[in-house]
């Protein structure tokens, strides 16, 4: 007789089960929560700017993902809680790089922008949490991306 052993998956990749925002955080390696929790208060902390949390498909899993203003439909930022290696994720379309000030970001920015990879004239800029530096690095390239949508 053989036995059968069933694996469970890790929440934030099991497509069939539906976590909380809370149960995402707490699945994250202990030493990026205060990170996690950084970059949610700044993203939510322009107006009208509000956190959804969506299926993204494998490679993101349960994603948080922000949206500005009530008519856009399309996410500007993406929170990705993978408990080893939370991400942020920015789409760039080229009318958003031409008006984003790239000489004011750090070069560790910019060329993540430029190499990032490019799908229908995005660019799907990615960075670890640890690897960046919030206040210098983030905010400055956040307020220039919804400086772009609210024009």
């Amino acid at each position: 007789m053989t036995s059968t052993m069933i694996l469970k998956r890790p929440i934030w990749s099991n497509r069939f089960t539906t976590p909380t925002i809370e149960d995402l955080l707490a699945a994250v390696t202990p030493s990026f929560v205060q990170g996690m929790n950084d970059m949610r208060g700044h993203l939510l902390e322009t107006r009208r700017v509000t956190e959804s949390l969506a299926w993204q498909g494998v490679s993101w899993g349960w994603t948080l993902s922000y949206v500005w203003g009530k008519s856009s439909n399309r996410p500007w930022a993406h929170l990705i809680p993978d408990p080893e290696r939370p991400r942020l994720c920015l789409p760039l379309d080229l009318k958003t790089l031409d008006q984003i000030p790239m000489r004011k970001l750090s070069k560790q920015v910019r060329e993540s922008i430029v190499h990032a990879p490019e799908v229908d004239r995005i660019r799907w800029a990615e960075w670890n949490l640890g690897s960046i530096s919030f206040e210098r690095d983030f905010v400055p390239l956040c307020r220039a991306v919804l400086e772009t949508r609210k024009a």
